[in-house]
């Protein structure tokens, strides 16, 4: 990782060491859908694209609600790659505390994984003022679907192609990455601002205890806005 600087830094390092390796694996139908490093890229791009499209810019701030899958990750860098917030919420939560972070943060848009968590901001969501669009991977759902929001990014890539590369270069190791809000325990929950130096640097000091080989495939056991995930 010598040369990864920013969290989207990752991908093209990927591509160049261990590009016959699958990056994500899912099941679907009981048979497991592998995603591989072009399609990560790619991906994250129409996700990058679409965020333009809606008119999001740098500092604006995304929620997810999300179960672990590969589109939390696709979310995850295509914000990154042009200086989105990624704000990334434990679904598990109460709908008090789904008010008071996705306010405090300012998110412009929502994704939602699951019926039961739009059923959870459904009564909430008018006083969310700053929201200006909610997509949802549930089949059964009043808000747009996750495909829609991909196929706007697939039908403005070539809008966006020059300018996301473009931002990406003015993006600096210790500008904002994601914010993520505290278990609230003891209090309100506290968002915790964390940067692309923070998190690389965390991964590059515990590299010797956590010794993995370009073979091996990890379970992902914690949720993804977990840090530590």
């Amino acid at each position: 990782m010598t040369d990864v600087l920013r969290i989207f830094d990752l991908l093209p390092q990927y591509k160049e060491k261990y590009s016959q390796y699958e990056v994500f694996a899912k099941k679907e139908n009981n048979n497991w859908r592998k995603y591989f490093i072009d399609e990560y890229i790619l991906s994250s791009n129409y996700v990058s694209s679409a965020l333009l499209e809606l008119g999001l810019k740098k500092g604006d701030t995304v929620v997810t609600i999300m179960d672990n899958c590969p589109e939390w990750n696709f979310l995850d860098i295509g914000m990154a790659q042009i200086g989105v917030v990624h704000v990334p919420v434990y679904p598990t939560i109460s709908r008090n505390e789904y008010e008071y972070i996705i306010s405090h943060c300012e998110a412009k848009i929502i994704f939602l994984s699951q019926e039961q968590y739009c059923k959870k901001l459904n009564p909430i969501l008018d006083k969310l003022t700053h929201v200006i669009e909610v997509y949802s991977f549930c089949e059964f759902s009043q808000y747009e679907k996750w495909d829609v929001f991909f196929d706007l990014g697939k039908k403005s890539i070539e809008k966006h192609a020059a300018y996301i590369e473009n931002i990406k270069k003015t993006i600096k190791p210790t500008d904002l990455f994601t914010v993520i809000y505290t278990s609230g325990t003891t209090g309100i929950s506290k968002g915790v601002m964390l940067s692309h130096q923070n998190l690389i640097s965390n991964v590059k000091d515990s590299s010797d205890v956590h010794v993995f080989a370009e073979n091996m495939k990890a379970i992902s056991f914690l949720p993804l806005c977990h840090v530590f995930e």
